[in-house]
């Protein structure tokens, strides 16, 4: 609890961080703060989330690369360097994002900074930032890329109230049925009023488009290229000009190599495992029709 780091004088180190919680009032906003005011922080640059690298024109953007806060909900994972002032402490503090809270909360991590001078270590810019790979790239002019579909999902209740989408709770049966190599575009509307439900899907990560927010201010623009996710807020449900308005995100991802079944889900789990859970199947249109053997 609250352990200490120590790194030398302009060191730059990575770092980790997996938010391995499970409550709405746990999607958190992390940042430094110096122990003495005024005193200096670590510089960080945000390189992955979720283990998905960012692409390079994300790394300077004031939301992204260059921001001092980074932001988790339940699942996400983000990796960041860091790098060390040139002398006194720091401590990493988090506020909790949904609930109205704005008060830091304990001290998560107490940076030290002690030693001599590390050797010369700088931020990769972009004249050697690592390119993205080709399976991160999405080319609008391939026609692999042309959205075969478009589905909505619902986060809500059942009949009986229970967490569910689309108004079913999980019974283990096949909800999305997809086309292997092929693309879609999905819009996910969260109908609670009282809570987030980070989104998580196995097995296929997804472009992040569009985020909306009835409860904030004010939304956020997001351009491309897209960042990669496998798990992502979908804000709570709110009241505009007088009317309910569900929390929406829209993202678009491909369907490659895998075929078989996986999950989708809310990512505060007592929310999953009372039902807010879907079977996905991708199928090989082109395979040959097998003769299921007997089975079970």
């Amino acid at each position: 609890v609250s352990p200490t780091i120590e790194m030398q004088p302009g060191e730059i180190q990575r770092w980790r961080f997996v938010n391995a919680t499970m409550s709405e009032t746990a999607w958190l906003r992390y940042q430094f703060q110096p122990l003495n005011p005024g005193g200096p922080v670590p510089e960080i640059r945000q390189i992955a989330y979720d283990g998905i690298q960012l692409a390079p024109e994300r790394y300077l953007d004031q939301l992204f690369g260059q921001s001092q806060q980074f932001t988790l909900a339940p699942g996400n994972r983000v990796d960041l360097l860091v790098k060390a002032p040139a002398s006194d402490q720091a401590n990493l503090v988090f506020t909790p994002i949904h609930g109205g809270q704005t008060t830091p909360q304990p001290i998560l991590v107490t940076l030290k900074v002690t030693g001599s001078p590390a050797a010369s270590m700088q931020f990769p810019d972009q004249s050697n930032y690592p390119p993205m790979p080709a399976w991160l790239k999405w080319d609008e002019k391939d026609p692999r890329n042309e959205i075969r579909d478009t589905r909505k999902l619902r986060f809500d209740n059942d009949a009986t109230q229970r967490p569910a989408i689309d108004g079913k709770a999980f019974d283990g049966h096949v909800n999305q049925l997809i086309a292997l190599n092929t693309a879609e575009e999905w819009v996910l509307e969260n109908y609670w009023p009282g809570s987030i439900h980070p989104f998580h899907i196995h097995v296929n990560p997804f472009q992040v488009l569009e985020v909306y927010d009835p409860n904030a201010e004010m939304q956020t623009v997001l351009s491309e290229p897209y960042n990669w996710a496998d798990t992502f807020v979908i804000p709570a449900a709110g009241t505009v000009n007088g009317k309910f308005t569900p929390g929406r995100l829209r993202i678009r991802t491909r369907y490659t190599d895998f075929t078989g079944t996986f999950v989708l889900h809310c990512h505060l789990l007592d929310h999953e495992d009372r039902g807010m859970m879907q079977e996905v199947q991708i199928v090989d249109l082109k395979a040959p029709k097998l003769e299921l053997p007997m089975h079970h």
